[in-house]
């Protein structure tokens, strides 16, 4: 199962890997959220609300390419 969402220029790949981890990745910067929540609705909360709250610095950005 997989769910695309936009915010802003951002995207959030959302998956099932299994029974037991729900796992979002920003299509930006690559950064992972993962929730161990039994509940599949309550860890899809979970995983956009750690999404919605990453500073995303894209491969673009200068910071990124000094790193």
């Amino acid at each position: 199962m997989r769910y695309h969402l936009r915010r802003s220029q951002e995207n959030l790949t959302l998956s099932k890997s299994g029974t037991i981890v729900t796992v979002g990745v920003c299509g930006l910067c690559s950064a992972q959220f993962k929730s161990y929540l039994p509940n599949p609705d309550k860890a899809m909360w979970e995983v956009k609300a750690w999404f919605y709250g990453h500073c995303c610095m894209d491969a673009g950005t200068p910071e990124k390419q000094a790193a």
